[in-house]
């Protein structure tokens, strides 16, 4: 289920700049970042596998949901995403036939994108269909614009047609889409 629609008065703002991706666009890697992102890649990849799961795993590939405005999305650092993506897809376009927004996305919190990911991030990921997010800021780099944070973990899900945060905090903590739990193992 998508957010509610935005009041007249915002339609001209919405969607925000923020949520619209440039082609070409790429984050610079800090070497500790891109390590975890790995870690959580080659998690995913042999479970994907031992579990005989129909999912595809990806990295660093653009998110998009709006048919009407392509260049709005996201760039989850890693996601899962059921069924398996067709071959030579480049983005994860919800529109397709047969694609599916993620069930989960991971981000990696960096300096650089902190700010992205901790103020940005939930709304995007509401609005793209997620089924549950996870934020791992293990440096402390992270602040919500109302001063709150910064924490180990984050997971965001989706409940009762809601993307809503429930739980922060150093972890362990379950994650009810993919039955597993996430521990604070990747400092």
């Amino acid at each position: 289920m998508r957010p509610s629609a935005p009041a007249a008065h915002e339609l001209d703002d919405f969607p925000p700049e923020h949520w619209y991706l440039s082609d070409g666009f790429s984050m610079p890697f800090r070497t500790d970042t891109q390590r975890r992102e790995d870690a959580v890649q080659q998690t995913f990849e042999p479970r994907v596998t031992r579990t005989g799961a129909d999912a595809s795993i990806r990295a660093n590939v653009a998110l998009r949901w709006d048919r009407s405005r392509p260049s709005v999305g996201v760039d989850p650092d890693v996601m899962w995403v059921e069924p398996r993506l067709p071959k030579g897809l480049r983005s994860v376009l919800t529109w397709e036939p047969g694609v599916k927004p993620p069930r989960v996305a991971v981000e990696v919190v960096s300096r650089e994108t902190a700010h992205k990911d901790y103020n940005h991030g939930p709304s995007k990921y509401g609005a793209s269909g997620t089924r549950e997010r996870w934020v791992f800021d293990p440096e402390g780099f992270g602040r919500t614009e109302a001063g709150d944070g910064p924490w180990v973990l984050q997971v965001w899900r989706r409940q009762r047609g809601r993307f809503v945060r429930v739980y922060v905090g150093d972890g362990p903590v379950r994650s009810a889409v993919l039955d597993a739990w996430l521990a604070e193992g990747l400092r």
